[in-house]
């Protein structure tokens, strides 16, 4: 599993509101992070870029930077993952 998603979820239930805005939002826009700076993902979520970072860091990294890699590279694993298995799918179907 994505351990972005993973410390997510260790962290969940003393998330404040803003932080559970950005944890939505990162979750329901993969694609959509990836481009994003701390200060575009803030103003999607309604947050100062200075909560975006201290969300970063509470669940575990150094900022969001960091954790935009660790998600992004876990999202890219899976799906090249995923690829893999159809293409080999395919093959045996024929």
């Amino acid at each position: 599993m994505n351990i972005v998603i993973n410390r997510i979820n260790e962290h969940l239930r003393r998330l404040s509101p803003a932080h559970k805005s950005l944890t939505n939002y990162i979750l329901n826009n993969p694609d959509q992070v990836e481009s994003m700076t701390a200060r575009d993902l803030a103003k999607r979520t309604h947050n100062v870029p200075s909560t975006v970072i201290s969300f970063s860091e509470k669940i575990g990294f150094k900022g969001f930077n960091e954790l935009k890699f660790q998600y992004l590279m876990m999202s890219k694993i899976i799906i090249l993952s995923m690829k893999k298995s159809f293409i080999l799918l395919r093959k045996r179907s024929k």
